[in-house]
C-alpha cells in the first residue's frame, strides 16, 4: 500500500522554542530527527500551513503538518532474521545485554535494510516493542557517545575516558 499519513500536532509548551526537525522527529511515526530533516527537505512538513527550513524555531500553538509516507512506518511484517554474530553479555526472562560491535546498524532504515542489531536479535527469537517497524531496543543508560569526561563537546571515536576514581580503593 502506498499513500501517505497526515499527522498534525499543536507545538506544546514544552517544545516552543525547539528547531522544526527536532519536533518532527519527536512525533513516534516519524521516528528520528534524521528522518524528519528528510521529509523537511522534501516539502511534507508545514507549519500553521507554510514551509520552513529545519531550523526554524517552533511557538506554542503552532500548527505542525507532516505527510509521512507509508513506508517510513512499515508494519515490520518484511524484517528478516538473519546470523549476525552479536555477543550475549547477559540475558533472562525480562532482559537482553548485548555487546554491540562497533559500526553495526542497530535499527533497519533507508540504505541499511538488513545486517542490523533488530535482524540479528530476530535470528535469536526476540523481537519487541509496539512499533514493528522499529522493534524495542533501549541503549546503554551509561552511554556516553557525545560527551567528554570534563562534561563538554565530543569525545573522539574510541578515546576512553579517565577513570573519575580510583578502583584500588575500598573504602
Amino acid at each position: 500500500m502506498s499513500g501517505r499519513v497526515v499527522i498534525e500536532r499543536p507545538v506544546s509548551a514544552e517544545m516552543a522554542g525547539s528547531r522544526l526537525d527536532v519536533v518532527v522527529g519527536a512525533i513516534p511515526e516519524v521516528g528520528s530527527r534524521s528522518r524528519a530533516e528528510v521529509l523537511v527537505a522534501e516539502g511534507l512538513v508545514l507549519v500553521d500551513g507554510i514551509a520552513r527550513p529545519r531550523s526554524y524555531r517552533v511557538r506554542e500553538g503552532q500548527v505542525v503538518r507532516v505527510e509521512v509516507p507509508d513506508s517510513a512506518h512499515d508494519s515490520g511484517d518484511d524484517l528478516t532474521a538473519e546470523d549476525i554474530p552479536v555477543p550475549i553479555v547477559y540475558e533472562d526472562v525480562w532482559l537482553l545485554v548485548v555487546d554491540k560491535p562497533a559500526g553495526l546498524v542497530v535499527h533497519p532504515a533507508p540504505g541499511h535494510a538488513g545486517g542490523t542489531l533488530v535482524n540479528a536479535l530476530l535470528n535469536h527469537g526476540l523481537a519487541g516493542g509496539e512499533e514493528g517497524f522499529r522493534p524495542g531496543i533501549v541503549p546503554s543508560a551509561g552511554q556516553r557517545r557525545h560527551q567528554r569526561a570534563d562534561g563538554g563537546g565530543q569525545r573522539r571515536r574510541g578515546a576512553s575516558a579517565p577513570l573519575r576514581h580510583d578502583p584500588t580503593s575500598c573504602r
